[in-house]
């Protein structure tokens, strides 16, 4: 009896298997015609790189590593950790280790406070760091292959700056102006808009 009851509340919580189709259009999932194309597989010039350009801060994570001690390790002993990261990237799996995170509380204000007037830090792990990197240059290869960031998307892109964009963009407006079209004054506080994202 207890078996069929572990049973039945096996199969009640199994993630479901939903295909969920575009919001707007009730159309088949996009078939890409690279789809298939494996990730790249991890390399160990790849993480050296990597290395070398990280900012070599003393902040230690929740196991006491920091980008400085990392930088100490012989790269030498960074082949054992490729075949880690391809075992990560290839089955979709983290380490419990990488996941756990040290936050520090900061006050605002005052040096004694209220939790509330505090503004949380989380600093993750070292090794989970280089791993986002190498994700991160995967996930823009794929986004840059299929087209999907349009070049108007300048926030937080190399080679894309959002000086560039508000210069365009009084651009538009002054010429929008010259030709008597209509327009409107916009005022934005960046200020207020950065302090609350």
């Amino acid at each position: 009896m207890a078996n069929m009851t572990a049973d039945h509340y096996k199969r009640l919580f199994e993630a479901p298997v939903v295909i969920r189709p575009h919001p707007y259009v009730d159309a088949p999932p996009v078939q890409w015609e690279n789809a298939a194309e494996p990730i790249p597989t991890v390399t160990y010039p790849e993480i050296v790189n990597i290395l070398r350009s990280r900012k070599k801060e003393k902040c230690l994570d929740i196991h006491g590593l920091s980008p400085f001690i990392l930088d100490k390790i012989p790269q030498n002993y960074w082949h054992l950790l490729v075949q880690l990261y391809k075992y990560s990237f290839t089955e979709g799996y983290i380490l419990k280790k990488f996941k756990e995170v040290r936050m520090i509380l900061l006050a605002k204000k005052n040096e004694v406070c209220s939790p509330d007037q505090t503004r949380p830090i989380s600093l993750f792990d070292s090794f989970l760091k280089v791993q986002e990197k190498l994700f991160h240059n995967r996930f823009l290869k794929i986004l840059n292959g299929h087209g999907i960031l349009p070049d108007n998307q300048s926030g937080f892109r190399a080679g894309f700056r959002s000086q560039t964009r508000v210069l365009l963009l009084i651009e538009q407006i002054s010429s929008y102006m010259s030709n008597s079209s209509r327009t409107a004054t916009v005022f934005a506080d960046f200020k207020s808009a950065f302090d609350q994202l």
